[in-house]
């Protein structure tokens, strides 16, 4: 006999992937902001230095 006071398992949905309009909407505007912001932290770091890329003195 079962115990009486247990409630039948509740059937899960199947597992879907976010639709597409989803990856376009939320997704891709989310990667380009990140994406601008590092290129602002990366820039805004090089501030105050004028040799560039080269480290050392030799032309």
């Amino acid at each position: 006999m079962t115990h009486p006071y247990t409630t039948a398992p509740v059937p899960q949905p199947p597992f879907r992937p976010a639709p597409g309009w989803a990856r376009k909407r939320y997704a891709l505007p989310a990667l380009a902001l990140a994406f601008f912001l590092g290129i602002g932290a990366g820039g805004a770091s090089g501030e105050g230095s004028k040799s560039g890329l080269h480290s050392c003195g030799a032309r």
